[in-house]
């Protein structure tokens, strides 16, 4: 749902027709590779530290592997549907992100790479993509400002993720700033990327890109992104990451929709 809001919100800031079979794409390709994930890294889960989400995990690979299925068969009835034009963009994103947790390569134990690498695919296929099928991803200098700022409040939100995962990824030898400098330095990264955003912000309100009510909401969602931030701790519940910090990626594409409707 995050992803496919995310997707989303870009149509509206730009004030395009949104491609839904793309959104659901999206949706369906996430869905996808997220329950991949978990199942080809289910049985690590029983050798670290156990947490409610992993002891779920591990005890429903069965519905893991259904939803991986029923995802697959989404996404390849969205390409039929959207086109294969994107998929030259794509594909290369899929096999990094593949190999971002693919056992024996596993691309986020190189250092400082695994947020910066999850927030820059999640930037890409939410943004540029979508932008691309529509005419309208040429590299004009619109998009260098809104790419950085989109990928600045993503990378916000996956160092966090670093926090809820520290004590996994030092076992795993995986090194993220948490588990590198510790939870403080984590959180004051994340809160100086959202920081750096806010700035671009008000630039395309100045090149009247975003208008007054995008611009608002986004420094809104910033707000509540940040106390959440500051309310991080190593012990938080899994639903404070995944109800709270991923809901950042909701709420902000429900901000600007409420913001340019209401």
């Amino acid at each position: 749902m995050c992803a496919g809001a995310l997707t989303a919100q870009t149509y509206l800031l730009f004030h395009i027709r949104p491609n839904l079979a793309y959104i659901a794409f999206i949706f369906f390709a996430t869905l996808c590779l997220y329950n991949l994930q978990r199942v080809v890294l289910s049985p690590a889960y029983g050798q670290t530290i156990p947490s409610i989400r992993h002891h779920w995990i591990i005890n429903h690979r069965k519905t893991l592997i259904s939803l991986f299925s029923l995802g697959g068969a989404g996404l390849l009835i969205c390409i039929f549907l959207t086109g294969t034009t994107f998929l030259y963009i794509m594909t290369p994103l899929a096999i990094v992100s593949v190999l971002y947790f693919l056992p024996g390569v596993r691309l986020r134990k190189i250092p400082a790479v695994k947020a910066l690498m999850v927030a820059f695919v999640w930037a890409t296929v939410s943004l540029y993509i979508p932008l691309q099928l529509n005419g309208e991803g040429q590299l004009n200098k619109e998009l260098l400002i809104i790419f950085p700022e989109r990928l600045l409040f993503l990378l916000s939100l996956c160092i966090v993720f670093n926090i809820r995962d520290i004590e996994h990824d030092k076992l795993s030898a995986v090194r993220t700033i948490p588990s590198l400098y510790g939870i403080q330095a984590g959180k004051t990264v994340a809160i100086v990327c959202l920081l750096l955003s806010l700035p671009l912000s008000v630039i395309l309100y100045q090149h009247s890109i975003y208008s007054m009510s995008n611009m608002l909401a986004i420094i809104i969602s910033a707000i509540i992104t940040t106390a959440l931030i500051l309310n991080c701790r190593k012990k938080s519940s899994e639903y404070f990451y995944l109800l709270g910090i991923d809901g950042m990626m909701l709420l902000q594409p429900l901000l600007i929709y409420s913001c340019n409707f209401i």
